[in-house]
C-alpha cells in the first residue's frame, strides 16, 4: 500500500489593529514521499539538491527547518548571483514544488556566517 500524506499550516496573529486573524492553509493530499538530508549551511552559496536517485524525485513540496539558535542571515537563490528571497535566521520554510522535483533538481541558500548545527531538508 502507497504512503499518503498532507500538509497543514495554521497561523493566529493577535492584536493587529483590526482584530484577531486566523489563517489556515490546508495543502493538497500528495504521495507519502519523505526524503530528508541534513547540511551545516556555510558562509556563501550553499547548493541543495535533491538526493540523486533518492525518493525526492516527484515531491510536492520542500520543508526546510534552520536551527533554533542560527543567527545567520539567509537568502533563497535560484542560482548564485541573483537577488533571491530573504529568509528568516531560524525557523522553517515550506515551498510548494508541485511534483516538479527530478534527480538534479536544485536550488541554493547563501547565509552571511557558518550554522554550527545542521538545517534538515525535507522532500514530501
Amino acid at each position: 500500500m502507497a504512503s499518503t500524506g498532507s500538509v497543514q499550516v495554521t497561523a493566529n496573529i493577535t492584536d493587529v489593529g483590526f482584530g484577531n486573524r486566523i489563517w489556515n492553509a490546508i495543502g493538497q493530499v500528495f504521495a507519502g514521499i519523505n526524503d530528508t538530508q541534513s547540511i551545516i549551511l556555510q558562509n556563501g552559496f550553499n547548493v541543495i539538491g535533491s538526493p540523486a536517485g533518492g525518493f525526492a524525485v516527484g515531491a510536492s513540496y520542500c520543508l526546510i527547518v534552520f536551527p533554533p539558535s542560527s543567527t545567520t542571515t539567509k537568502t533563497l537563490k535560484g542560482v548564485t548571483g541573483d537577488t533571491g528571497i530573504i529568509l528568516g535566521t531560524n525557523g522553517f520554510v515550506l515551498l510548494s514544488v508541485n511534483g516538479t522535483v527530478t534527480t538534479g533538481t536544485a536550488f541554493g541558500i547563501t547565509t552571511n556566517g557558518n550554522d554550527t548545527l545542521p538545517t534538515t531538508i525535507s522532500w514530501l
